[in-house]
């Protein structure tokens, strides 16, 4: 019985001490904002050196053990860690759902903000909510620069894409995907998941008997940016 109780506390201690050093290392190698909003990083942080602190106090003071359920809760996050690498969202979790400008209204409806008038500095989130928000000849021959993933879908002919983001409010599980379709020469030579930099023009176009919103211009690969999301 003794024994029992040793291990379970020691095991208290190693989960507690792991899960607050794996939160510590994603901070100091710039991971946590793969997981979460950077608002609650600090947060974060400060909860892992409480985790530390108190798996120290407990291997240092013989503490009883931290109850089975707990103990449970808190070792999910660390096998999640140390089992699925660290990756960003992309077009590989789209798994079929619309990715368009109008498939997330419930957010862009909830994001305001006033938009600047130089339309090159506007950021994928800023677009789709120009596009939900005004008359899309209003919006023709503006000028666009931004960046994101390459999607595609069965029915894009091959000088188009999708070109997606997605938004973050809380954590990943809220993340929402975001694109507007590109027409570009050098669509083809792009593929899902690929990052690009957008450089190009607003031109509605005419598809199925529907006026769509559509970027006509280039695409330049780039690497992922640090922060591949974008936050209201």
């Amino acid at each position: 019985m003794m024994q029992r109780q040793v291990l379970e506390r020691w095991l208290s201690v190693g989960v507690m001490f792991g899960l607050g050093a794996m939160i510590i290392y994603k901070w100091q190698t710039n991971r946590l904002n793969l997981y979460i909003h950077p608002r609650y990083t600090s947060l974060l942080v400060a909860t892992a050196v409480v985790l530390l602190l108190v798996a120290v106090g407990m291997a240092l003071t013989k503490a009883p053990a931290i109850p089975k359920r707990m103990l449970a809760l808190l070792t999910i996050p660390v096998a999640f860690a140390v089992l699925v690498p660290a990756r960003p969202l992309g077009a590989n979790l789209v798994s079929g759902k619309a990715l368009n400008a109008n498939s997330s209204d419930n957010l862009l409806a909830r994001w305001k903000t006033n938009l600047s008038d130089d339309s090159k500095s506007w950021t994928l989130l800023e677009w789709t909510t120009a596009v939900r928000q005004s008359d899309l000849e209003v919006l023709r021959d503006k000028q666009a620069a931004f960046e994101g993933f390459v999607y595609r879908t069965p029915d894009l002919p091959a000088d188009e894409v999708l070109v997606g983001r997605y938004v973050v409010t809380c954590c990943t599980a809220d993340g929402t995907a975001l694109s507007l379709r590109v027409k570009a020469n050098n669509g083809a030579d792009f593929s899902n998941d690929q990052w690009v930099r957008v450089e190009g023009t607003f031109v509605p176009a005419e598809i199925n008997g529907s006026i769509v919103p559509q970027i006509a211009g280039t695409l330049v690969s780039i690497e992922m940016p640090s922060s591949p999301y974008l936050y209201p």
